[in-house]
C-alpha cells in the first residue's frame, strides 16, 4: 500500500510481513524511515560477515531463508557488498524494507 494512500495516512500502526515473518512494524512514518534496513536472500553464512558488519555499526539477522541487514548510520550498500565478497557470501536479492509500502 502506498504511503500516500488515505488508509496509510490515517493508520496508527502498520506491519510489514510475509507468510513466515514480520520484517517491520510501527507507525507508517517509522517504517518509511527504515531506508537503511534491507531484506534479502544470500548464499553463504550471514554469521561469517556479522563481526565485520558490527564493527561498522551494522548488523545482520537470519530469518529462515531471508536475512535482514540494518546498515546503521554509516555503512553504504557498496560497503555491504564488499564485506559479503570478502566473506564468500553472495547476495541474491536485496530490497529496502521501506519499499514494501510503495
Amino acid at each position: 500500500m502506498a504511503l500516500t494512500s488515505p488508509l496509510t495516512l490515517a493508520a496508527e500502526h502498520a506491519i510489514v510481513a510475509t507468510a513466515s515473518r514480520v520484517d517491520a512494524q510501527g507507525t507508517p512514518s517509522e517504517i518509511a524511515a527504515l531506508a537503511r534496513r534491507f531484506v534479502g536472500r544470500i548464499e553463504g553464512s550471514a554469521m561469517t560477515i556479522a563481526p565485520q558488519l558490527e564493527a561498522r555499526g551494522a548488523r545482520v539477522e537470519e530469518h529462515g531463508s531471508h536475512v535482514v541487514f540494518d546498515l546503521g548510520t554509516e555503512m553504504t550498500t557498496s560497503e555491504l557488498m564488499s564485506i559479503c565478497v570478502s566473506g564468500d557470501v553472495s547476495v541474491i536479492e536485496l530490497v529496502p524494507v521501506a519499499r514494501a509500502f510503495m
